[in-house]
């Protein structure tokens, strides 16, 4: 079984690409090179759908690729393999084919043989650094054919990933006392050479640390070496530099030199900034500055210690020395969903501890907004406030991530420049993509996004994804429940701006065409952005004048501005979260309401697909409109498309949604396991450190990752025994539901827990520990609907009929307010079927076959009340048609094993 996502089955592809060699057992073989050995891409990109394969490995490709050719490949490759799908490459490392044959451990005809053979080399840092461009995590690296340090056949191991949030759950952590997330580990090989000069067991403990380069010890460094560099003038000879390069595998990034003005570090100089109040942009006063060598990174390398470093930094802060400077410039202290993402994503910045955070907000701060909540170290290094950093701080290279709408075209000065830009559309403005091309990188928050800035004309290397994130410890299942002012049992959810583009108008529509007034259901709107991003768009005549129609279904309007532990509890007191978007950037109510344990309804095709599984989703398919080549006057780089979502399709979904609640708890347990594990703020900060790493030749992403740690609590655990009780793994399972039963978890997940072990013990013919669970769970609910389903299953195990019967029709009596109540799946039509099976049992044939014909008038899909249909015509002698009903079973569910067997031997 393949677990490429979070509750899905996939059958999925195992591709082999190579020119020789033998093909491994399970893979495809896939040419992509031209009767004249060259490279043809066309082979890839047309040959094979995109996520359709969960496995490639690739053999004696990239010796004839051009290194352009190298990053088109694996661009290819990412696109066709599924979201975590394993890649393997087999290549030539350039560095240790030189380096063998320096050291006269290959021939000159055998070293030549290769050199002839290939179009260029490559080495394992560049390939490493392709790989992570196009969002794959390094997973492990060994040589082929020998253990080797100096071998030149190598391996790289890698992991799409399309989520960029965290890799998928694997069959061996299936228990919760270990991490649910893959921690990826990728080691320097340790170096063994007993005729070299150097002290390779130094050597290793110098290079195989986190530290940063700054905090080298060069002395020791010399010492392994064998060798003391005296640099004249101050400065390091060529030959010097070339090797401290090689040895530590740190590229010096050097600081760009904005020092025209004299006694003023390039920190002060964003320090001094002004507000514009009727244009809120930051304005830097430049002054000029002088330093003795700003360029000269490694002069200030030689001259420290790093026990003076260390001891130095310890005197002027608690935090630990930080790798780089970041400026954040964007909405802060103001209620938008811009400034939400800002203060989340600068507060574990700050919790990483591994870059010196300066904030400079975007606009002037909301008079309304409560500063209280949020984390005080956001305040501390407000640009308005923060203190004075020291001097070895200052001199640290600068990141400048600006995240703010529009985005600004004016570059920072002295800094690498990144743009975090969300985008909705499937076409760029053409003014905006003149400014993103401006940036160093731009971090979009989807693959939807990114595709469509690629499709704008930018440079597909400088487009990364950066995904948002919840935080865990918020966004949970349980908890405080906000007060809705309604009677009504359920509960649709939508939260966003009631705007075109969301998709609100669809929503409204199919809500009030569905439902009336005499339905048990309300519709919450939480609005958003209506005095900020869509003030005088919103809809809130439309929700007022639907309000007012006769026998119109219950709605409820909220607009007042709500802190995440509101929003939260706003969450948690509804029973699915609706958002049938046209264009989205990532849709971040979708995952808090996830993460809150809410099923979803959304848009097939959007950005939310991302992180969105078919386990706790009902998706809307949708179309792609074309809305021509400007967006309010304002030209686009091409025609675009928003998705046009099925109305007939959402009307479909949501009725059944409300006629049929009996999964909805099991898909939120695993939706809140899916979202609080794998898509939060702490690896959204990950990431984001992975980018910068790439820039600036840093390891604060591999710190972070130390840092940071999986809160896997209680309603978590229960979410991967849910996960592993629909997989199948019953033993696993209920030592699961036991271990989160025991702990911290709402009592509707406690009931839905015992009866899943109370029904795993009815099939495994252990009745009487059954009763003993039934005893547990009337002491938390007595006759709970679930419990009477139960002990319908429970005496039909045993042959007794007619009490099956009498607990069968109680709780169908009540089933209109019982449906609500119930957890394990069941619905009205399955109901049915049991009453059938009972009646057929006894031989009361007519009856049973008016029920499952009844059962099949309510959902067609239901293949039991098919089956049992043909065995009731099979006993009245009319085989054709029993025939025909064990067909449509089986077509049903093909794995309908009892239909098959009928169906074989009619």
């Amino acid at each position: 079984m393949n677990l490429t996502s979070f509750g899905r089955e996939h059958v999925m592809r195992k591709i082999f690409i190579g020119t020789g060699g033998n093909i491994p057992n399970g893979f495809d073989p896939l040419s992509i090179t031209d009767s004249n050995n060259t490279v043809n891409l066309n082979h890839l990109k047309s040959g094979i759908m995109s996520d359709s394969a969960d496995e490639i490995i690739i053999e004696n490709i990239l010796e004839i690729c051009s290194i352009e050719e190298v990053s088109d490949l694996i661009d290819a490759i990412s696109n066709i393999l599924v979201k975590s799908g394993n890649f393997e490459i087999h290549f030539i490392d350039a560095v240790n084919l030189f380096r063998k044959f320096d050291n006269r451990k290959i021939s000159l005809e055998e070293f030549n043989s290769i050199i002839s053979k290939s179009k260029s080399l490559i080495d394992k840092s560049s390939l490493t650094d392709i790989l992570n461009k196009s969002n794959f995590d390094i997973t492990g690296f060994q040589f082929k054919d020998s253990t080797s340090w100096d071998d030149y056949n190598c391996i790289i191991k890698a992991k799409n990933n399309k989520s960029a949030s965290a890799p998928e759950p694997i069959e061996s952590q299936k228990k919760l006392n270990m991490p649910i997330i893959d921690n990826l580990d990728f080691t320097n090989p340790k170096i063994s050479n007993d005729d070299s000069e150097y002290d390779f067991d130094l050597l290793n403990e110098v290079i195989n640390t986190d530290k940063h380069p700054d905090s080298l010890d060069y002395d020791l460094l010399s010492e392994v070496m064998n060798f003391s560099f005296e640099p004249k003038n101050n400065e390091m000879s060529d030959d010097a530099d070339d090797l401290l390069t090689e040895v530590i595998g740190f590229s010096p990034v050097e600081i760009a030199d904005t020092s025209q003005n004299e006694g003023q570090s390039l920190f002060e100089e964003i320090m001094n900034f002004s507000f514009d109040e009727d244009k809120p942009e930051l304005n830097i006063i430049s002054k000029s500055r002088n330093s003795d060598n700003p360029n000269n990174l490694f002069e200030t390398k030689l001259k420290s210690k790093i026990e003076d470093t260390f001891s130095r930094y310890e005197k002027e802060t608690s935090m630990k020395k930080p790798s780089i400077n970041i400026v954040w410039e964007g909405s802060q202290f103001v209620y938008n969903p811009l400034a939400h993402v800002n203060r989340e994503m600068c507060s574990v910045l700050l919790d990483a501890e591994v870059a010196n955070l300066t904030i400079v907000p975007y606009e002037s701060d909301d008079p309304n907004f409560n500063k209280y909540d949020v984390k005080k170290g956001l305040l501390e290094n407000d640009i308005r406030q923060k203190k004075e950093v020291s001097p070895e701080i200052a001199k640290l290279p600068y990141a400048w991530i600006r995240h703010q709408f529009p985005p600004k075209s004016d570059a920072p000065r002295g800094s690498k420049w990144f743009i975090m830009q969300p985008w909705e559309f499937s076409r760029l403005r053409s003014d905006m993509k003149v400014t993103l091309s401006l940036a160093d990188e731009i971090w979009a928050p989807s693959f939807y996004t990114r595709k469509a800035m690629i499709d704008s004309g930018l440079d597909f290397n400088k487009v990364q994804v950066v995904p948002l994130g919840i935080n865990p410890d918020i966004f949970k299942p349980y908890g405080d429940k906000y007060h809705l002012n309604t009677n009504k049992k359920f509960k649709f959810l939508y939260v966003g701006g009631t705007i075109y583009r969301k998709g609100f108008d669809i929503l409204l529509k199919a809500f009030i065409e569905t439902f009336n007034g005499n339905d048990d259901v309300c519709l919450v709107i939480k609005e958003h952005g209506a005095d900020s991003f869509y003030k005088g768009m919103t809809s809130e005549s439309a929700i007022n004048s639907a309000k007012r129609e006769y026998n119109a279904p219950e709605i409820l309007y909220i607009n007042d501005n709500l802190t995440e532990l509101e929003m939260a509890s706003l969450y948690r007191a509804c029973n699915v979260i609706a958002a049938p978007y046209r264009g989205e950037s990532f849709c971040l109510p979708l995952l808090e309401g996830t993460a809150c344990g809410l099923p979803a309804i959304a848009t097939k095709g959007g950005a939310s697909d991302d992180f969105l599984e078919e386990a706790f989703t009902y998706f809307i398919s949708a179309e792609k409109n074309n809305i021509g080549n400007q967006i309010d006057g304002m030209p686009l780089t091409g025609n675009a498309t928003l998705l046009e979502p099925s109305f007939d399709e959402l009307k479909e979904i949501l009725l059944s949604v409300y006629n049929n609640p009996g999964n909805l708890l099991s898909m939120g347990t695993v939706a809140s396991a899916y979202a609080r594990t794998k898509w939060t703020w702490d690896k959204s900060i990950i990431k984001a450190l992975r980018r910068l790493d790439y820039h600036f030749s840093t390891k604060m992403s591999l710190a972070a990752e130390n840092q940071f740690s999986d809160k896997i609590d209680d309603t978590i655990v229960f979410g991967t025994a849910e996960h592993t009780y629909i997989e199948g793994d019953f033993n696993e399972a209920v030592e699961l539901y036991m271990k989160a039963i025991k702990g911290i978890v709402p009592e509707k997940y406690k009931l839905l827990g015992l009866h899943r072990i109370a029904m795993i013990l009815i099939n495994k013919g252990e009745y009487s520990a059954v009763e003993d669970v039934f005893r547990s769970i009337d002491q938390i609910s007595f006759n709970h609907p679930d419990t009477i389903y139960l002990k319908v299953i429970l005496n039909a195990s045993q042959d007794k009929h007619t009490e099956a019967l009498e607990f069968i029709s109680e709780l169908m009596d009540n089933w209109t307010s019982n449906k609500f109540e119930s957890s394990l799946g069941h619905n009205l039509d399955d109901l049915l079927v049991l009453t059938a099976d009972l009646l057929r049992a006894g031989d009361d044939i007519e009856a049973a076959h008016s029920l499952y014909t009844t059962a099949l008038s309510m959902n067609n899909s239901n293949a039991f009340a098919c089956y049992g249909a043909g065995m009731c015509f099979k006993v009245s002698g009319l085989e054709n048609e029993a025939k025909e009903m064990f067909r449509w079973a089986v077509d049903i569910n093909p794995e309908f094993e009892e239909a098959k067997f009928e169906l074989e031997n009619m």
